[in-house]
């Protein structure tokens, strides 16, 4: 299985350590626990893609997309990509399916 040393797709670390250890070694009572989490992704069926239509002469937008939480998306949309007023922008969340969660927020284009 494929060149990745003890299969582990990624490790995340976080806070000071040498902190932390200092403080264990001070404390009253220490717990330990080891916690294994088997590899889990979401793998929905249907895109995540979106189509959008500019109304000029009510200068509205409205979002078609698989999403969970269209009052999310139409919040951050309007209020902060394009700094128009809610009433501006109707979000429509169609055949939304099995999300899991991964719908449910913005996922940045890197390319």
């Amino acid at each position: 299985m494929g060149g990745v040393p003890g299969q582990h797709a990624f490790t995340h670390a976080a806070g000071d350590k040498a902190a932390v250890a200092k403080a264990c070694a001070g404390a009253a009572h220490v717990i330990r626990h080891r916690m294994v989490i088997n590899r889990l992704t979401t793998n929905s069926m249907e895109p995540r893609g979106c189509i959008a239509e500019y109304a000029a002469r009510e200068a509205r937008y409205t979002l078609c997309c698989t999403v969970q939480g269209p009052h999310m998306v139409r919040r951050v949309m309007a209020t902060e990509v394009f700094k128009v007023a809610e009433t501006q922008f109707r979000v429509v969340a169609e055949n939304v399916g099995g999300g899991f969660g991964m719908k449910g927020g913005f996922i940045p284009n890197t390319s």
